[in-house]
């Protein structure tokens, strides 16, 4: 399911809990909305309760301060249907939880429509509203970095035609 997205995959030697970075398309036109992805796969993210889960390992702090929001994908083999969560915001509503999982909705269905719908209308509060890639260039430490990362992400998807 591309539905116009342009996806970029991030190689496994950069590898540091963000498979591949996404711009997001609004009818039909790439728009202004980018989000980093943490994709799984296979029966072992789903509980016995029939629900699933992003582990969160070491990624916590990076997860809940980058400056593109990472969701979570898990895709279950049995049923070959997508799951989708706001790892970013469960993160910021969790701040003291360093570890563990993310939960991830047995109904959060990615589908065509859900993409269209739910799943953008959950990235539209990021802009702007946790800072942009210029100010985060202006900061110290790891959110400097995480935006210079973002900054040429953003110059390379945007020079990329294919």
């Amino acid at each position: 399911m591309h539905n116009r997205c342009k996806f970029q995959e991030v190689d496994l030697r950069n590898d540091i809990g963000k498979d591949v970075y996404v711009d997001i398309a609004t009818n039909g036109e790439v728009s202004y909305l980018c989000v980093a992805l943490q994709i799984k796969s296979g029966k072992s993210y789903r509980t016995a309760k029939g629900e699933y889960f992003i582990p969160v390992g070491k990624h916590a702090e990076s997860w809940r301060l980058h400056t593109v929001p990472v969701f979570g994908i898990v895709y279950d083999p049995d049923d070959q249907l997508m799951r989708w969560v706001d790892i970013t915001g469960y993160l910021r509503v969790h701040p003291h939880q360093d570890g563990g999982n993310v939960p991830v909705s047995y109904n959060s269905v990615l589908t065509a429509a859900s993409l269209a719908g739910e799943f953008t209308d959950a990235l539209i509060p990021y802009v702007g509203k946790f800072g942009t890639i210029a100010l985060n260039l202006l900061m110290a430490g790891d959110l400097q970095m995480d935006a210079l990362y973002d900054a040429w992400h953003w110059v390379d998807s945007t020079s990329n035609t294919s």
